[in-house]
C-alpha cells in the first residue's frame, strides 16, 4: 500500500506571490518589525522617556550629598552585602551563610532549582564547600538596591569568583530580596545566575 507523503508547504501567507519572492502579508511583518525597532532606538535614545534614579543606591554612581532615608537605608543593605563578601572571602561559610534569613521560608534559586529553607541551604554550600578553598575569591563589581517599604529592599549584584591558581573565573548577576529582620538586613529570596569564563 502506498502512503501519499504530505508535502511540506510553506503558509499561505509566506507563499510567493510576486516575482520578487515577497507577500505582501510577509512585508507588512517585515515592516513591523523595522517600525517596532526603530520606535525602541529612539525611545532608548531620549532619557526623558527614562525613569530617573531607579535605584536608591548604586555602587559605581557618585554619592549624593544629602541623603534621604531610603538612600541611608539601601546604603547599609550595600554595606551588608559587602559583608557578606567579606565572609565568603575568609573562606567563613558559616558568617556567610547567618546574612541569610534563618528560615524553612527563604527562597533560593540557582542553577535551574530551587532550595528551600535555610537548612537545605546550609546543607548544600557545607557538601560544596567541604574544602573551603574551592569557595575562590569573589568581588562584588555593582550593587544596585531599590527601596520598596522602609523594610524591603530589592538588590541587584554583580559579582565575580576567581580561583587562585587556576584561570578560572566566575562570573555571576543575583537579585535578591531582602527584608530588615530582628534589626538586621537579611536575604530571603535570591536567584543567581552565573557563567563559568
Amino acid at each position: 500500500m502506498n502512503k501519499k507523503i504530505p508535502s511540506l508547504e510553506a503558509p499561505s501567507c509566506y507563499k510567493r506571490s510576486s516575482p520578487s519572492g515577497f507577500s505582501m502579508r510577509r512585508l507588512r511583518h517585515i515592516l513591523v518589525i523595522v517600525v517596532a525597532s526603530l520606535a525602541l532606538r529612539v525611545v532608548a535614545a531620549d532619557p526623558m522617556a527614562q525613569p530617573q534614579n531607579v535605584w536608591d543606591f548604586d555602587s559605581i554612581a557618585a554619592p549624593s550629598a544629602l541623603l534621604t532615608a531610603n538612600q541611608l537605608a539601601a546604603k547599609q543593605i550595600n554595606d551588608t552585602l559587602l559583608g557578606m563578601v567579606e565572609k565568603w572571602n575568609a573562606h567563613d561559610l558559616d558568617g556567610y551563610l547567618d546574612f541569610f534569613w534563618r528560615s524553612p521560608a527563604l527562597v533560593f534559586l540557582e542553577d535551574g532549582a530551587a532550595i528551600n529553607g535555610w537548612q537545605e541551604l546550609s546543607d548544600k554550600y557545607h557538601r560544596s564547600f567541604s574544602d573551603r578553598n574551592n569557595m575562590g575569591r569573589c568581588s562584588a563589581a555593582r550593587v544596585q538596591v531599590r527601596m520598596l517599604t522602609p523594610e524591603t529592599a530589592f538588590v541587584v549584584t554583580s559579582w565575580t569568583i576567581a580561583f587562585p591558581g587556576t584561570k578560572t573565573v566566575i562570573v555571576g548577576i543575583d537579585s535578591n530580596y531582602v527584608q530588615r529582620i530582628g534589626g538586621a538586613w537579611k536575604v530571603t529570596l535570591t536567584h543567581s545566575s552565573q557563567l563559568e569564563i
